[in-house]
């Protein structure tokens, strides 16, 4: 993510090939809650720099 002007949101669609669900998103090391299972959409908000995403079906 840009450090400058750094967007205010981002949504960060992830389509698994079987379709299967999200189950838990973890950001930077920490739990991330904002993330919508149906839509496949995982919202990323606030961040800048490197950004590590790691999600579990």
């Amino acid at each position: 993510m840009p450090s400058r002007n750094a967007p205010k949101e981002v949504w960060l669609r992830l389509r698994h090939p079987t379709s299967a669900p999200i189950r838990g998103v973890i950001v930077n090391g920490k739990k991330w809650k904002d993330f919508d299972a149906a839509r496949e959409v995982v919202t990323l908000h606030n961040l800048k720099d490197i950004v590590s995403v790691e999600v579990k079906y």
